[in-house]
Formats: structure tokens, sequence, C-alpha cells
């Protein structure tokens, strides 16, 4: 198996027991959906922090060594380990 089956296998078994977390939603209809309520608060009470972090997120994502799909992989492990489940739902987005 490749890294690539390998990526996508681990993908599909994370998105199933991610299942109970996850939301059924539109992103398309409504993207910030998936954005946990702590989150879109940090973003309207703090605009001028929220595009400082999401500035320095961009950069650290261009000089990963990680192709996107391994580090948004990566970080759900992460956020699951922790238990940080209001950000799961975004994420698992991202990695799909």
């Amino acid at each position: 198996m490749g890294s690539a089956d390998r990526c996508c296998a681990t993908l599909e078994a994370l998105r199933a027991s991610l299942a109970p977390f996850t939301r059924k939603v539109c992103v398309m209809r409504d993207p910030t959906a998936l954005v946990s309520t702590a989150f879109q608060t940090f973003m309207a009470e703090a605009p001028a922090h929220a595009q400082a972090w999401s500035t320095l997120v961009q950069g650290l994502a261009q000089a990963s060594a990680l192709d996107a799909k391994t580090a948004a992989l990566a970080y759900l492990a992460v956020l699951a380990a922790l238990r940080l489940e209001s950000g799961i739902p975004f994420h698992v987005h991202v990695a799909s």
C-alpha cells in the first residue's frame, strides 16, 4: 500500500471515528456552519487579532514539510487527543 493509499485509509478511518462529532451541513449555503461558536466570537470581537492569527496559520502551512492533507490529519489527531471537539468539524472538512 502506497503512502497516498495509507493517507486515504487513515482519513476514512478518522472520518468514521469522528462521525459523532460532525454535523451534516451544506457548507456552500453557510460557510461558517463548521466554525465553532468560540472561534466565531474571536473573529467578531477581535478582528485584528483574528487576521494576525490567519496570517500566522497561512505562513506556517506554507513552511510545512508536510503536504496539506497530511498536516490536516495530524492536526485532527492532536485535536482528538486533547478532546478539543469544537474544532473537529471544521478541520475534518479541511482534511477532506
